[in-house]
């Protein structure tokens, strides 16, 4: 029983670690070749691995291509990624930290790094030196870069889809598919420089703040009106006081003497419950030019 909790320990401490480094839609990313000019392309996405039922659970999928030989593809499962962990000398990291290190060689990041090299896989006797009788797979060598020493690791991915080789001789398809793959990278590069831009210090878009109701994006009083902002305030200078205008356009007045007690305000008349418009008599007698009704 203490070993089953142990599994299922261990197991729980894989989902977690797993789903903090890889989201589950996946990224691209751009693995070097050994051949120069060559470029790669790698989809890394999480999900369950269903390609064995020993192995089956949370896992990795790498899919990846050069545009040229084929489509190859990968799905990684607990035993697998412990195996790749274990075969680059890392098998007392805990998850997390191995995790974290396939993550930033799969990006490039932090010293760490991918290779890919096309192999000949043998499916038999008659595999020869030439690839003929041979199916065609992937080699990735992972770099993982430490504080003291770098460690390497490796992964072979079998072919999805391959083209044939007739197809591969033809001088007008090797042609095609190069642009292809130069168009292709391209695009994402243009498609990910357009991201960097449009998320990192872009001008929101003309009335954002006013819709979203956003007070910081709102221009002040001061600011969209300077002059008139400039004419309250000399205005009320002529009476001995200071003014200053708030963020929100709203005017504070300061007395010039602070001590001195403000002074009450009026209180004005009364009007007469049975006419609100008449006004009530001043002390000191009515109004002497005004005619009376009659």
């Amino acid at each position: 029983m203490a070993s089953s909790a142990s599994e299922l320990g261990k197991d729980a401490t894989f989902a977690t670690a797993l789903a903090s480094y890889f989201p589950q839609a996946g990224f691209v990313a751009h693995i070097s070749s050994r051949v120069e000019g060559d470029q790669f392309l790698a989809l890394v996405s999480r999900g369950p691995s269903d390609t064995f039922s020993s192995d089956s659970g949370p896992g990795l999928t790498i899919e990846v291509t050069d545009c040229l030989q084929g489509v190859f593809r990968r799905q990684l499962g607990l035993g697998a990624l412990d195996e790749l962990r274990r075969g680059a000398g890392m098998a007392e990291f805990a998850w997390p930290t191995f995790f974290r290190l396939l993550a930033s060689a799969l990006r490039g990041e932090e010293g760490c790094g991918v290779t890919a090299e096309n192999i000949h896989i043998a499916t038999g006797r008659s595999c020869s030196s030439t690839g003929q009788g041979c199916s065609r797979g992937l080699r990735l060598e992972f770099r993982f870069q430490l504080q003291a020493a770098a460690l390497v690791g490796h992964l072979q991915l079998d072919a999805a889809a391959a083209l044939p080789e007739e197809v591969l001789a033809s001088a007008e398809t090797t042609a095609f598919l190069r642009e292809l793959r130069r168009f292709v990278l391209g695009s994402l590069k243009a498609a990910a420089a357009a991201e960097a831009s449009s998320s990192v210090g872009s001008p929101p878009r003309p009335g954002r703040g006013l819709a979203m109701g956003s007070p910081a994006r709102r221009p002040s009083a001061a600011a969209a009106v300077p002059e008139a902002a400039a004419g309250v305030s000399d205005t009320i200078g002529l009476f001995d006081t200071s003014a200053t205008v708030g963020s929100g356009g709203s005017l504070t007045r300061t007395p010039s003497n602070p001590s001195a007690p403000a002074a009450a305000p009026k209180k004005r008349p009364g009007g007469s419950l049975v006419d609100p418009n008449a006004r009530k008599a001043r002390r000191g007698g009515g109004n002497p030019f005004q005619l009376s009704s009659g």
